[in-house]
């Protein structure tokens, strides 16, 4: 399956034999590829990124997005297994390289799991906060650049820095978009511990409790 945005037009391609066979895990999987295409229409219309190094701006929002929805819609959904799927590849995929580089290297799948992974700790500190989740940080950063069209880095770290008031996780954030670490799992770890998301690690695996 792939897909793509268009001006007002979702469009989306099914190709192999396993599309078409009514099992739940592909109906599971065709909801979520709808719902992350949809967000689109928030980030990637509404508001863009700033430029290709900051995908993660908006294809890690859709995800988030997409997940909660189908939560939402179906509460028997497994959303942790998603959300550990993401966890798992941010891990994988940031070992010494950040997250803004992945594009040069190939490795779109950053920008999609280590986005996510900063969506759930930006809905986290909002929760923290304010009761709020990630539609409601969402919220004030797309009205406040819906004029211009953009959503930058910088402007996506003021919001998290607003709502959590710690200058520690954003440097951590930085770190993982420009940097990665040696130890990537640490990293990540480290920045769910921040705003309270429960986990624990498994060897070199960061596991979502």
């Amino acid at each position: 399956m792939s897909g793509s945005v268009m001006p007002g037009l979702i469009v989306m391609s099914y190709e192999g034999q396993g599309v078409v066979m009514p099992d739940q895990e592909m109906i599971d999987r065709s909801r979520w590829f709808i719902a992350h295409e949809s967000a689109h229409f928030w980030l990637g219309q509404t508001v863009r990124y700033a430029g290709p190094p900051q995908a993660w701006v908006t294809e890690g929002g859709a995800d988030l997005m997409a997940i909660r929805a189908l939560k939402a819609a179906d509460p028997a959904w497994d959303d942790r297994a998603e959300l550990q799927r993401e966890v798992d590849d941010c891990v994988s995929l940031t070992e010494g390289r950040g997250v803004q580089s992945a594009g040069a290297r190939g490795e779109h799948r950053a920008y999609y799991a280590c986005g996510a992974v900063l969506a759930l700790v930006a809905e986290a500190a909002q929760a923290r906060r304010d009761g709020g989740d990630w539609f409601d940080f969402l919220r004030p950063l797309i009205e406040a650049n819906r004029e211009e069209g953009e959503l930058s880095r910088a402007e996506w770290l003021a919001a998290l820095m607003q709502v959590s008031g710690d200058v520690i996780l954003i440097g951590d954030v930085e770190r993982l978009l420009d940097e990665g670490s040696d130890q990537p799992a640490d990293l990540v770890a480290g920045l769910l511990a921040r705003v309270g998301i429960a986990h624990r690690i498994e060897g070199e695996r960061v596991v979502l409790a």
